[in-house]
């Protein structure tokens, strides 16, 4: 997984880096199938949780406040809607399930769909 840091205001700049996502990393207990989770080209929000000494770094989105917040279709690649615990997508109609940061309740004052969008860099 590719990763680009997210940054408060005054911090300094870091690289992009390459990570892993564990299983073990995505929610506690038994995780059936991954594809409910994540899928490729998800944009998440994860948090770095162990580098070992060759500089590998493993991510998580166990705790509450991480994971998916700009899913694409698996079948057309189009941007998906969330809403609530479901995303939908604006093209095709097709229903998937993702890790969502919030389970299924949005951040106050955020809109339906608009979920993740104070990363301006991802909308």
């Amino acid at each position: 997984m590719s990763c680009i840091p997210i940054l408060k205001e005054n911090e300094r700049s870091f690289p992009s880096f390459e990570a892993v996502l564990p299983v073990s990393g995505i929610r506690p207990g038994y995780v059936e199938q991954i594809r409910d989770e994540v899928r490729v080209g998800d944009i998440l929000k994860a948090k770095v949780s162990k580098i070992d000494k060759q500089q590998n770094i493993d991510v998580n989105i166990m705790e509450q406040g991480y994971g998916v917040i700009k899913a694409f279709c698996s079948r057309c690649r189009s941007n998906m809607i969330i809403n609530d615990n479901k995303v939908n997508c604006s093209r095709c109609n097709r229903i998937e399930s993702r890790k969502l940061p919030y389970g299924q309740q949005r951040p106050r004052g955020q809109s339906e769909g608009s979920y993740g969008s104070k990363y301006s860099k991802f909308r």
